[in-house]
């Protein structure tokens, strides 16, 4: 019978039934009668979408097929994203939130990794890097661009799926 309620409650879980925005501590973000709950950094990610990881910042961007949102764009299960962006094809802007610790300096001075996902992915000779100049996207941003080397010469694409993480 123990089994049973446990299999009970993971399938009420993976369901999506359990809908309430959490920061990343855990806690629900806002609570009745809380004034206090616009100074609170939130996580936007569901629960079930919150990435398990000891990683400060992590996205997993499946190009926009995901079931975790943040706004009107669709991720893999994410931790600390702020914001997201995309200001043309194959380059991807990434703000942290203030609980990743990530601001200003600490940014500048973080080692972003990306990885590609290829599951998600379209296309074979694929490639997936942070840039780190001045580029296309916002500063406080991390910049990913995407690029395709089909035919030998490399162009930007947004059919590359990848996982980008700050320890």
């Amino acid at each position: 019978m123990k089994f049973q309620s446990v299999f009970l409650g993971l399938m009420l879980c993976a369901g999506g039934l359990q809908a309430e925005t959490l920061t990343n501590s855990g806690k629900p973000l806002q609570f009745a009668g809380n004034s206090q709950s616009a100074s609170i950094t939130s996580n936007p990610f569901t629960k079930q979408c919150a990435a398990v990881t000891k990683a400060k910042f992590a996205v997993m961007y499946l190009r926009g097929n995901g079931d975790c949102l943040l706004g009107s764009d669709a991720f893999g299960p994410s931790k600390n994203l702020a914001a997201f962006s995309s200001p043309e094809t194959g380059v991807y802007c990434f703000t942290p939130s203030k609980a990743a610790g990530l601001s200003g300096d600490k940014l500048l001075a973080a080692y972003p990794t990306v990885d590609i996902e290829w599951g998600s992915s379209s296309g074979s000779d694929l490639l997936a890097y942070v840039y780190r100049g001045a580029g296309s996207c916002p500063a406080g941003s991390i910049e990913v661009r995407t690029y395709d080397f089909a035919g030998g010469s490399p162009t930007l694409t947004d059919d590359v799926a990848f996982y980008l993480k700050v320890n």
